[in-house]
């Protein structure tokens, strides 16, 4: 596993301590051909994520870029963040189609669920460059960081994630993604029986106790 020290490695990987929780930063690291992923990169990033995955101690992952564009592969990995932020300066392409080279990485499949048959056919069709206003126009991206500042906002967001509390949130993550494709009755179904337990949860208990003694907690 790289970390922040060695500088030249593709994937960098530094975890960070906060209130709450630990934040895991992914940094892809490829400058010189615009953070384009090849198999090593590929490799060390897939390591990275299942790092997260499998490590209860961190709780929020934050993905970001040295520099480059959000086009094609890496749209599809933009694609599979459930926060996403940009720059006013990005841009969005399914840029491979000027090359004949398919989606391969979920692109089809996300880009629908995200922002609608009505914005992911032209994007999927044509190619065609969108700019950072668009891509929050049609929800592709959530909010508009200044420029310059969007790892510092992505990171805010990730500590104030991680002081809230987390049973319920991941309770209620789950049932949103699990229960997207189900009949209205099923996803009703999910949602209740994942509810259940975070109601006995500790976690609950003390955002209660919180609340009743007049403590507010806003994102912001």
């Amino acid at each position: 596993m790289s970390t922040k020290a060695a500088d030249s490695e593709p994937i960098l990987v530094a975890p960070h301590v906060v209130e709450g929780g630990t934040i895991l930063e992914i940094t892809i690291n490829r400058p010189e051909v615009h953070n384009a992923i090849n198999g090593a990169a590929a490799r060390l990033l897939l390591e990275a994520w299942r790092l997260f995955r499998d490590d209860d101690a961190l709780t929020v992952a934050v993905i970001t870029v040295s520099q480059g564009y959000t086009y094609a592969g890496g749209l599809e990995l933009f694609c599979h963040g459930h926060i996403r932020l940009a720059e006013p300066q990005a841009t969005f392409s399914v840029a491979c189609r000027r090359w004949g080279v398919p989606l391969v990485d979920g692109g089809t499949v996300y880009l629908p669920r995200l922002v609608g048959w009505g914005a992911a056919l032209p994007l999927i069709i044509t190619g065609q460059r969108i700019s950072a206003e668009r891509a929050h126009q049609v929800s592709l991206v959530w909010e508009l960081a200044p420029k310059g500042g969007g790892l510092d906002r992505a990171m805010s967001m990730a500590r104030q994630i991680c002081q809230q509390p987390r049973d319920a949130m991941l309770a209620d993550l789950y049932s949103a993604l699990h229960g997207s494709h189900l009949p209205l009755d099923s996803a009703l179904e999910l949602e209740a029986a994942n509810m259940a337990p975070v109601m006995q949860s500790e976690s609950t208990r003390r955002g209660v106790e919180a609340f009743q003694k007049g403590k507010r907690f806003w994102f912001t």
